[in-house]
């Protein structure tokens, strides 16, 4: 009987052993998976943070793009109002050459705001250049059925 009751004693103590090392083991666990859910938030907020920044990066680029555009348009504008004067003054051979020009930097510049938009099909920015280019397209067109029959010659 005595025998007995030293083997459930080491057994009891075995036992108490094995708590103390799985409770050991638990909290080793749970620090891990602490330290495994600090560094996958950290990652989220670096990855929020990078992606947050190239999407300011890249919508102050086409700000800037549009801007330059709205520029552009209303440089051509403004040349397309002078050449409009002009027409007024007969001075068709000056006149020809600034047409055809201008003629040519509006159809460049609405080819690259177009392959822009291709790239880019959802950007307002472009979208906005876009119909400043068509408009100065327009424009230009206008100016060049009000000249006289003899303007394309």
């Amino acid at each position: 009987m005595k025998e007995i009751l030293k083997e459930l004693e080491a057994e009891v103590d075995q036992n108490v052993v094995n708590r103390k090392y799985d409770e050991f083991e638990q909290k080793n666990i749970l620090i891990a998976n602490d330290n495994l859910i600090v560094d996958c938030l950290s990652k989220e907020v670096f990855y929020i943070a990078t992606n947050s920044e190239i999407t300011v990066s890249i919508f102050t680029e086409m700000h800037d793009a549009h801007t330059i555009v709205q520029a552009r348009c209303l440089e051509l504008e403004a040349e397309l109002s002078k050449l409009n004067n002009k027409i007024q003054k007969d001075d068709h051979n000056e006149l020809v050459k600034h047409f055809f020009n201008l003629e040519e930097s509006v159809e460049t510049l609405r080819e690259i705001v177009e392959e822009a938009r291709v790239e880019i099909p959802l950007d307002r920015s472009l979208a906005s250049a876009c119909l400043y280019t068509k408009k100065s397209q327009e424009l230009l067109e206008y100016a060049i059925g009000t000249c006289p029959k003899d303007f394309n010659k």
